[in-house]
């Protein structure tokens, strides 16, 4: 028999359903590539959001991980890292930063 801590969500699309949210509340933690509130929700994903991020001109993004909830990114922020998008930065370059620099910084410390 195994047995499990919390579920850990990386890229995961769907809603969780509200009976497994509330059948383990604060269990159940999402990974999201940028500083929420800013650039998340429905259809905010990948490389979507390190776009979005460059078109609009921010000058900063981040990983965050947060509780998930019955919504796309809306449950309690438990921690987030502030990268600065640099001028000549793609959405690339940013991602690269943002995943393979800080991502698990990121997560070690919201644990």
């Amino acid at each position: 028999m195994h047995s499990s801590s919390f579920v850990l969500l990386a890229g995961y699309l769907k809603l969780i359903p509200v009976e497994l949210v509330q059948a383990y509340p604060r269990h159940v933690f999402n990974i999201h590539p940028s500083l929420l509130p800013a650039f998340g929700g429905k259809g905010f994903y990948g490389m979507k959001v390190h776009r979005a991020v460059i078109a609009s001109g921010a000058r900063y993004s981040g990983p965050t991980i947060h509780h998930d909830d019955e919504k796309y990114d809306t449950g309690l922020i438990l921690a987030q890292k502030v990268v600065h998008v640099h001028p000549d930065d793609t959405a690339e370059k940013l991602a690269e930063r943002i995943l393979h620099e800080v991502m698990r910084e990121t997560i070690v410390s919201s644990s």
